[in-house]
């Protein structure tokens, strides 16, 4: 005890504290590029969009191979103006055909609810997942502490107060 004054132990395992914190971090980063792309969708404007080309090329994550494809094209919206970027959602079987976007100037995202949204969909999964590790370890920690009270015998003892 330096200075006289106790030291208390950690409330919470550091390991835990650092997986938390990262969790922590991946639900704000989704937020915010979700907050981008709500904006987009719920102020957009539905717009038909045509696929001009996609671009195939193989991409590695994670030790494995796998095909990704970008398309890109252009749309108009309202007020007359052309843009031009990339068409999310869009594949090898949607060249050159029209798909319905919702566009908020040169910004595009997908009309599919969930293919615009889903940074919205992967923060709310990471808050509860936060939250439920919570609840879990104040639960085991009541369950553990209920039952440093007993004694062998099975009854309570009672706890004194310092």
């Amino acid at each position: 005890m330096p200075y006289g004054v106790p030291v208390s132990r950690p409330r919470i395992n550091p390991i835990l504290a650092i997986w938390l914190g990262v969790l922590a971090l991946l639900v704000i980063i989704s937020g915010i590029v979700g907050g981008f792309q709500a904006r987009t969708y719920v102020r957009g404007e539905k717009v038909t969009g045509t696929v001009g080309y996609c671009e195939s090329h193989q991409e590695y994550s994670g030790g494995d191979r796998h095909d990704e494809t970008t398309c890109y094209g252009h749309w108009a919206t309202a007020d007359g103006t052309r843009h031009d970027g990339k068409i999310p959602n869009a594949g090898l079987a949607d060249e050159g055909h029209q798909v319905t976007l919702r566009a908020l100037g040169d910004r595009v995202v997908s009309n599919n609810v969930f293919g615009a949204l889903w940074p919205f969909a992967l923060s709310l999964g990471g808050l509860a997942a936060v939250v439920a590790i919570l609840i879990i370890r104040r639960r085991v920690r009541r369950l553990q502490a209920r039952e440093s009270r007993r004694d062998p015998g099975g009854t309570v003892r009672p706890v004194s107060s310092p």
